[in-house]
């Protein structure tokens, strides 16, 4: 009797063992799946967006960079205008208003705004 008390208590607890571990396998899972966010967008991003945002429809602009020279430590926001030299004059410095005034008061607003005519890619 003594031998079949130890396979009964060993296949209990065998079965005991797996059910413990599937639920702590799965509680981990669930866990982890509700602690995982997108990662944040730096504010160099979040600016490029804002001006995109408020550029795009009423100018044909290519898109928008930001840059840090650490040679000089010169800091820099440049927007690309597409079309021809007459169009990129026509809307250089209101391209330009527009962006300083977004960046005023802002950590941005020490950055050389520079609008420049691209060329279209085809």
């Amino acid at each position: 009797m003594g031998f079949i008390r130890k396979k009964v208590l060993i296949v209990v607890l065998s079965i005991m063992g797996v059910l413990l571990l599937n639920f702590g396998l799965a509680t981990l899972n669930s866990s982890a799946e509700k602690n995982i966010s997108p990662p944040q967008k730096n504010a160099d991003v979040k600016m490029m967006e804002k001006i995109e945002e408020k550029l795009s429809g009423k100018y044909d602009i290519s898109g928008v960079s930001i840059k840090i020279h650490v040679d000089n430590n010169t800091k820099d926001i440049y927007i690309g205008v597409l079309g021809n030299q007459e169009y990129y004059d026509s809307v250089k410095q209101e391209v330009k208003d527009i962006v300083k005034s977004l960046i005023k008061s802002t950590k941005f607003e020490a950055y050389n705004v520079n609008v420049k005519k691209v060329k279209a890619q085809w």
